[in-house]
């Protein structure tokens, strides 16, 4: 029973936040903003599936 994270549909969350942002706020993002939530996600992500194998290998 195992899950497999792809990193995939946080990108497209990412995708989603920033579509959202333009349409209703209509200003200029801030790039690195942006970059930024990314990066927190993929971390989020990396670490999650490191903590999850680790977790697996230990019992």
């Amino acid at each position: 029973m195992k899950k497999k994270i792809s990193v995939y549909p946080l990108f497209l969350i990412a995708l989603g936040i920033i579509i959202l942002c333009r349409f209703f706020f209509k200003e200029f993002i801030d790039y690195l903003d942006l970059a930024s939530i990314i990066i927190w996600l993929l971390i989020a992500n990396y670490s999650y599936r490191r903590k999850k194998k680790n977790k697996n290998y230990s019992n």
